[in-house]
């Protein structure tokens, strides 16, 4: 029977996963190394809070809560896929292997007391996608929006000289 047990588990660890993840992404993901803090120890708490409620066997998983969730859920991930494009020496890959070493430590941790059930394995595993996919298509953006701000900002800056060239030209 699925009960609220892992959900607390998961309440009672979230420092020490926070600290086993920011350890292993240090260590395993290049570009964490050049980083002071890893950003994603802003929005891991929160994450960490949410997945603690999808668990959860107390919280009522009325069709109103759950798209609650999943827009949360949306805004956590872009929010780190946004943070990490601002970053030039992070890639797309390094983003989603951190995600992939988050799912590990938090397996890790909460199968010390207890092996998880597969509804468990399944909810933990389905938001770590999902939070995947939102911060990927996050990345992806910003980088195209950054691209997009360079060449409109290189063009204006061209355009002044261009037209003083045209101008010395006969």
């Amino acid at each position: 029977m699925f009960n609220n047990q892992v959900s607390n588990r998961l309440k009672q660890n979230v420092e020490r996963i926070m600290q086993r993840w920011e350890e292993r992404a240090r260590d395993e993901v290049g570009a964490s190394m050049h980083q002071d803090s890893l950003l994603l120890q802003n929005s891991l708490p929160e994450y960490l809070n949410q997945l603690v409620d999808e668990l959860s066997t107390k919280i009522e998983r009325t069709p109103a809560r759950i798209k609650s969730d999943k827009l949360e859920s949306t805004r956590i991930g872009k929010k780190h896929g946004h943070e990490r494009a601002g970053f030039a020496d992070y890639s797309m890959t390094q983003l989603i292997f951190e995600y992939h070493i988050l799912r590990q430590v938090i397996f890790e941790i909460l199968e010390e007391e207890a092996a998880l059930e597969v509804r468990e394995r399944d909810i933990i595993i389905d938001s770590i996608e999902q939070a995947v996919n939102d911060a990927a298509t996050q990345f992806s953006q910003t980088l195209r929006d950054i691209q997009e701000l360079f060449m409109v900002t290189l063009t204006h800056d061209l355009r002044g000289p261009l037209n003083v060239i045209k101008m010395g030209i006969p």
